[in-house]
């Protein structure tokens, strides 16, 4: 597997500064990124799809996007103490309505630090 990065994302390198602070998605799917810290310059991004990935954590720069409402990071390697630490995060943003975390090895521990922000963990 070849790792990479935003930078090496031939479609992204080829967008221009402008074009990419106007931009409503991107599609970032199985890519072997390991770090997106760029992407925090797409300031009008709803839909940021990222599943199969090697981010072991999420670039906070991402959920400062205000008009973000579906993210997937699916089949990462996040984990529960990585989700731990994203879930805060969340908290506070005001338009994510979809989030994929499916394949992430979150555990029962992660399972429960999600429910605290999405759910109402069962007594």
């Amino acid at each position: 597997m070849v790792q990479s990065t935003l930078d090496d994302f031939l479609l992204v390198q080829r967008t221009s500064a402008q074009d990419a602070r106007v931009a409503e998605a991107v599609d970032l799917r199985d890519l072997a990124l390991q770090e997106i810290s760029r992407i925090k310059a797409c300031k009008s991004l709803q839909l940021v799809l990222l599943g199969g990935n090697s981010l072991t954590t999420v670039e906070p720069g991402l959920l400062g996007l205000r008009k973000l409402q579906k993210l997937d990071l699916s089949h990462q390697n996040i984990g529960s103490e990585g989700i731990k630490a994203l879930m805060p995060i969340l908290r506070g943003h005001p338009t994510i309505s979809v989030l994929h975390l499916n394949h992430n090895n979150l555990g029962n521990s992660g399972a429960v630090h999600v429910s605290t922000v999405f759910g109402h963990p069962e007594s």
